[in-house]
């Protein structure tokens, strides 16, 4: 926990915040439903969860959803969008204060990246850009752009004659759009289309999409285009509020025909939602894929949308350290490598990897060998004839004897207990 000029104060998450962490949601000038607990823990067993609150008085005033893997942070593999959403009264200096602080609690907790996922203007109550500002002083890399297609509902792009004369087209033939409750036909249509067309199944099971459709009945929504009983098309869309997101859209073979996508888009852009700000198709690209599929993008733009970015950036929590001298951090002497060993480390070997840190009140005797990559937290002790791999993570309170030899990508818990007694509880000094 850490305090500043603001007292604000910064903490894990727990489940017994679920309710606090829910309630802020709806206040904050940049909260989505996806932030919500009964939203973010629907796949909690695959993901394991790192996120933060920051609080001043006891009030919270910013959260990061946030998950881990190995050494790095990620807001959020398993959302969509992610980043710190804020109090509407949080200013520029307020929000740097907190985002250097969580900097400061992941380099200190071990980790050695953020993975920073924005969430565009559209999707703000009211500004809230100041992280932006905040990756920019920090030095974020711009590591993915894709771009979503968006219709801004008070001042539409005239859309294609095309697609307008197919839509009216599909009334005239009895085409008829409505709202189902009931997922499971248009899953079995959407899934064969994903896979026949790119190999892949939607994000969602059914199972899962049914569950939050029920966590969140009003935000999660289908609306399927029939002719009698025969599904021809279907929109999830996800209602954030002022923009509506088309989350899924598939046609069957004959909805292509009959134009019954571009309908429902229709029947939904100026019947049902005509009230929004905007409406949003989404990306077009996979991904995976750092390039446009330009055929899906032509259609979203005949149908009216035009481009918003959705940017992902990446912190380089070990150069940053340097970079702000958070710590006096400083490239070890004794091998002229870029490995980073903290002033109040002992280190007396020169065999340390590239990209390797070592943590305060560690002691590190001379024959020691460490890898590239590796992360040797406080408090630890390595004798002489110890042999690490490289992408390793030692937790605090371990103590690695002459002997041990420590393979690639291994993890070592805190206080983990090892030994090179060949003969356990034999005390003699003259046995071999």
């Amino acid at each position: 926990m850490t305090t500043g000029k603001h007292q604000i104060l910064l903490r894990r998450y727990n489940d017994r915040d679920r309710e606090k962490w829910n309630g802020f949601i709806p206040l904050a000038k940049n909260g989505l439903f996806q932030f919500d607990r009964a939203y973010m823990d629907y796949h909690k067993d695959r993901f394991t969860d790192h996120s933060l609150i920051a609080e001043r008085n006891g009030k919270i005033v910013a959260l990061f959803p946030a998950n881990e893997s190995r050494q790095a942070i990620f807001s959020h593999e398993g959302l969509t969008y992610g980043g710190l959403l804020l109090d509407k009264r949080m200013g520029v200096e307020e929000v740097m204060e907190v985002f250097e602080k969580m900097l400061d609690y992941y380099r200190r907790t071990g980790f050695r990246s953020i993975t920073y996922k924005v969430i565009p203007y559209i999707l703000h109550t009211s500004p809230a850009s100041e992280d932006q500002y905040a990756l920019f002083h920090h030095e974020a890399t711009l590591t993915r752009r894709d771009i979503s297609s968006v219709i801004d509902l008070a001042a539409p792009v005239t859309t294609s004659a095309t697609n307008r004369r197919k839509a009216a087209q599909c009334a005239k033939k009895g085409v008829r759009v409505s709202e189902n409750p009931d997922f499971s036909e248009y899953w079995e249509l959407l899934s064969a289309v994903l896979w026949s067309r790119y190999q892949v199944l939607p994000v969602h099971t059914l199972e899962e999409i049914m569950h939050l459709k029920s966590r969140f009945p009003d935000k999660i929504r289908l609306f399927e285009a029939r002719n009698g009983a025969t599904l021809l098309a279907g929109v999830v869309i996800y209602d954030y509020g002022k923009v509506i997101h088309t989350q899924y859209m598939a046609n069957s073979e004959e909805g292509r025909e009959l134009r019954a996508l571009d309908f429902i888009n229709a029947v939904l852009i100026n019947d049902v939602y005509n009230q929004r700000q905007f409406y949003s198709f989404g990306p077009s690209a996979g991904d995976a894929d750092s390039f446009l599929n330009e055929g899906l993008l032509r259609y979203k733009e005949m149908m009216g949308g035009r481009a918003v970015s959705k940017d992902v950036y990446t912190i380089n929590l070990i150069d940053n350290r340097i970079r702000t001298n958070i710590h006096e951090f400083k490239p070890s002497s004794m091998t002229g490598k870029e490995a980073f060993i903290h002033p109040q480390a002992e280190v007396q070997t020169a065999e340390i990897g590239e990209g390797t840190v070592i943590w305060q009140f560690s002691i590190v005797l001379k024959g020691a060998v460490i890898g590239s990559n590796c992360n040797i937290n406080c408090h630890t002790f390595i004798e002489g004839d110890v042999v690490i791999g490289n992408n390793v993570t030692v937790k605090a309170g371990v103590y690695l004897w002459n002997g041990l030899r420590v393979g690639d990508d291994v993890f070592i818990g805190p206080n983990a207990s090892f030994t090179n007694d060949k003969i356990p509880g034999q005390l003699s000094k003259n046995r071999p």
